[in-house]
């Protein structure tokens, strides 16, 4: 990983943390979000629907073969929008 690549990294780790432990109002006068909040909302974006895993163990070619890429993203979401209705 480059250095760039690092600090970038670090620097987002530390400002969401330092933003999500706080609860008294910032420069700016916004209070932070409560830190089971952030866990909250950040687990339900990382978890995904019970629909998109169904269409992913169906992501397969004529011959068996695991689809992946584009071709994967393309049948997953025709598949989930074709759950919906």
């Amino acid at each position: 990983m480059s250095r760039l690549t690092i600090a970038i990294l670090a620097g987002l780790m530390f400002a969401g943390t330092a933003h999500a432990q706080s609860t008294t109002p910032g420069a700016n006068g916004i209070p932070g979000a409560p830190v089971n909040q952030v866990h909250e909302a950040t687990t339900k974006a990382a978890t995904p629907s019970p629909a998109v895993s169904a269409c992913e163990g169906k992501a397969v070619d004529k011959d068996g073969k695991p689809l992946a890429g584009a071709a994967k993203t393309a049948f997953v979401k025709k598949c989930v929008a074709d759950a919906k209705g």
